[in-house]
């Protein structure tokens, strides 16, 4: 497979440009809904779209299949309530897989662990779309919850929640770096 100087050229340019991408969050607007994609607060609809697909190709589940639980929207739930500098990175990332996606079947070739990488990024994209509680799960009822039951989570614990005696229990002496002191 022969690549000429000018598919060389545009390939290094886009990938560049992939990983340069934005300097700041401030940049980031929402998005009116389509016929392709929900109104959207932090993910472009290409960015929904794209997520969107690797969901249904990760997480084959029916409530995902069906779009009972949209993955993608989300994600852009929980990116625009927890802004934070390190989305820029997943951002570049989420560009370059969209650039090397095509392309997977010559990177395993030529680069197992690249193409493993690849993947393993996609199902960190989908499982934090997909477990999160950005669909809402921790406001509804427990014979409403789709997803905590198919993994065996019955939800948060009240506040006045303590567990019973038998259960063992940490010493909190043991955890001092963890446990907050009141004031």
């Amino acid at each position: 497979m022969a690549v000429t100087r000018r598919e060389f050229l545009k390939g290094s340019g886009i990938a560049l440009g992939a990983m340069v991408g934005p300097w700041s969050l401030a940049g980031r607007k929402g998005f009116a809904a389509t016929a392709l994609a929900p109104a959207l607060k932090f993910l472009t609809p290409s960015e929904y779209r794209l997520i969107s697909k690797f969901a249904q190709e990760i997480i084959p589940d029916e409530p995902v299949l069906n779009g009972q639980i949209d993955v993608a929207l989300n994600l852009d739930r929980f990116f625009a309530q927890n802004p934070s500098p390190d989305f820029l990175v997943m951002l570049r990332y989420l560009r370059l897989i969209r650039i090397a996606d095509p392309l997977v079947g010559v990177i395993s070739k030529l680069a197992p662990a690249t193409a493993e990488d690849i993947l393993s990024f996609k199902k960190m994209l989908c499982a934090l779309g997909y477990y999160s509680d950005a669909n809402g799960e921790a406001e509804t009822s427990p014979e409403k919850r789709i997803v905590w039951p198919r993994i065996g989570y019955g939800g948060p614990k009240p506040d006045n929640w303590f567990p019973p005696e038998k259960e063992p229990q940490l010493d909190p002496s043991l955890l001092v770096d963890r446990i907050k002191e009141e004031l």
